[in-house]
């Protein structure tokens, strides 16, 4: 299955290591696979001040009667350059990191001391994928906070305050990653959104005491979690049964949680009031792309994309 999983990630990012025209339009500068003993890839997208990681959590198959649906959970990171805006925003740990020997030239970690980086660090959101094996569609979810944010608590009778260590955006961080992925399955597949899923309530933050290096979660309700979760499929008349009922599992009435769904009855991207920080959850490339044929310059006699 995990194979399944690399497999599927790779070839998502296929069609755009060929297509020049579609590397450019999404602003995607570089991708790159990292080969070790858990799937994971660097991306750098176009005016980014940083480096972007997609890492495998885990996979596995559905419950009884959902047993050939996948679903892979993906860990996001982000890795701040230090000449970027974001740096500051992240903790003295993660800028320590970045400008140490653990990061090569290219903002990403260094492949052989790659796993010296302590797993906690650079995590801006998490992503989900459910898919069916014969490609007929696919569930994207991703989560973030508005803020990941980390505090240092002072010593016990210091008559300290509270620092705040961290603020990283993790929805727009993570969200850029988000929306290339997305829109490389509706170049690679063909297939436009059909339902698409949001919930925002109340988030946390991280608590670190000052003599340790882990932190542990409290409540913030001030900082929101937001959940996004698009279905990608062929034909809107006709949205799969088996992912229908997965959205309306995961869109349960909870206290302090609101659910908001929209269903696109054509191929033809329309606007959703739906939004994070006024920018909208939705973006026109997951319609566009279905639609476009661009061909890898060396499948062509001329050298052209068309």
């Amino acid at each position: 299955m995990e194979t399944m999983a690399r497999g599927r990630i790779e070839g998502l990012l296929l069609g755009a290591s060929w297509v020049e025209r579609l590397r450019c339009e999404l602003g995607l500068d570089g991708m790159h696979q990292v080969w070790g003993e858990v799937p994971a890839w660097y991306f750098w997208l176009a005016g980014s001040p940083g480096a972007h990681g997609l890492e495998l959590a885990q996979v596995r198959r559905l419950g009884p009667g959902r047993e050939n649906l996948l679903h892979a959970e993906f860990l996001v990171r982000f890795f701040p350059s230090p000449a970027g805006e974001l740096f500051e925003t992240f903790t003295p740990q993660e800028r320590e990191l970045v400008r140490g020997p653990h990061f090569d030239h290219t903002g990403a970690p260094d492949f052989d001391t790659r796993e010296d980086i302590p797993g906690h660090c650079f995590l801006v959101g998490a992503l989900e994928l459910i898919w069916d094996p014969d490609q007929t569609w696919a569930l994207y979810t991703m989560t973030a906070l508005d803020r990941c944010r980390q505090v240092l608590s002072p010593a016990p009778n210091s008559g300290e305050t509270p620092r705040l260590e961290r603020q990283a955006p993790g929805w727009r961080l993570t969200f850029a990653l988000y929306q290339r992925l997305l829109s490389l399955h509706a170049f690679q597949y063909k297939h436009t959104p059909l339902r698409a899923q949001f919930s925002s309530e109340a988030g946390f933050e991280q608590v670190r005491p000052p003599d340790q290096e882990q932190a542990a979660a409290r409540d913030c309700p001030h900082n929101q979690l937001h959940t996004l979760t698009v279905l990608l499929g062929p034909d809107p008349a006709s949205p799969p049964e088996a992912a229908l009922a997965l959205l309306k599992q995961d869109g349960r009435p909870e206290p302090g949680r609101e659910t908001a769904g929209r269903a696109f009855s054509c191929r033809h991207f329309h606007p959703w009031e739906a939004a994070v920080e006024a920018e909208p959850v939705l973006h026109p490339d997951w319609w566009r792309l279905a639609g476009v044929d661009y061909k890898s310059h060396l499948a062509s006699a001329c050298g052209c994309e068309h």
